[in-house]
């Protein structure tokens, strides 16, 4: 007996199927839960760390005087917000249909293959963003211990380096997401038929590497090539893995949002800016974390200006 429901209507029918296609939707429906559990966690991470966590730290580290960040900082945030938003998709278009194997269902080609392009550009953006505020750290510490010992001689330099730290992670993004709309444009031949290389898996839709034999995504993150007449004898009962990511990489990807939360907001500027109410916090004795390099603010010195005749600066 199977059970499936269309507009909140529920519908019974009984299904009599050879024991190997029996099997197999039994295999096919409990992974069908699990996927369920692991898409609620899935979204659950990038919601509490890209839709909630970082808009709240970018939005004190632009609006409040009393958070300092350097450019990458915020750069770093923004990247992560847009990947979150990107592999959320599937939140937005909505999980209440009753697809057994995959819950993405029926994808439009044209939105999938979308989807699968900014997923693509947005995992290298992210990365670059990442490594450029590593960078960044790097760069800031060892100047810290080292000093600069020509900074006119640098300085055009270092804006050089600043410069491309921004603009790196935003060409990658353009770069691998335009390779991913020429890649998943074209089609593979599975079998005698032509299948799209642009297919909705677990959490999101992706691209299908060239020559890779791709047909069903099931839950624990294995993609399975499907025989195409389960029962048949002779190959109704093997199934060939031919590609698969264990759920955890997903999983820790859509953490990632979140540790950057916990970490780069739990600072003491950031801290005293959240509690706006303790007006006793003294800022100048708190770590600020990312200052701003005030090497290059001209900053005039007024205090023996105010002579009579003088006109104050």
């Amino acid at each position: 007996m199977a059970q499936c429901g269309r507009e909140g209507i529920p519908v019974s029918f009984a299904l009599d199927l050879p024991p190997p296609a029996a099997a197999l939707v039994k295999v096919y429906t409990r992974q069908s839960e699990e996927l369920r559990r692991n898409q609620a966690i899935f979204l659950g991470l990038q919601i509490a760390g890209g839709h909630i966590g970082l808009p709240i730290v970018l939005t004190f580290a632009v609006l409040s005087r009393r958070v300092r960040r350097d450019p990458t900082f915020l750069n770093f945030c923004i990247t992560w917000i847009f990947s979150s938003v990107v592999f959320s998709l599937l939140l937005y278009r909505g999980m209440g249909d009753n697809t057994v194997v995959n819950s993405l269902g029926e994808v439009e080609p044209n939105i999938c293959l979308a989807q699968a392009a900014l997923t693509g550009g947005a995992q290298v953006m992210t990365a670059g963003s990442t490594l450029s505020l590593i960078i960044r750290l790097w760069l800031g510490f060892r100047a810290a211990i080292y000093g600069d010992e020509c900074p006119s001689a640098k300085k055009s330099f270092t804006n050089a380096i600043n410069a491309g730290l921004l603009i790196v992670p935003y060409v990658f993004f353009i770069t691998f997401a335009l390779a991913s709309v020429f890649v998943g444009m074209g089609r593979i031949d599975v079998d005698g038929t032509s299948l799209q290389r642009v297919i909705p898996t677990n959490f999101y839709c992706t691209v299908v590497a060239p020559n890779s034999l791709i047909v069903v995504a099931v839950a624990d993150g294995t993609i399975l090539r499907v025989p195409p007449k389960v029962g048949s004898e002779g190959q109704g009962e093997s199934l060939a893995v031919t590609f698969g990511l264990p759920v955890w990489v997903d999983m820790l990807q859509a953490a990632i949002p979140l540790i950057g939360t916990l970490v780069l907001g739990i600072s003491s500027d950031m801290i005293s800016t959240l509690m706006f109410w303790r007006r006793d916090i003294n800022i100048d004795t708190l770590d600020s974390g990312f200052e701003a390099d005030t090497n290059y603010i001209d900053v005039p010195d007024i205090s023996n200006s105010r002579e009579k005749g003088k006109n104050v600066p």
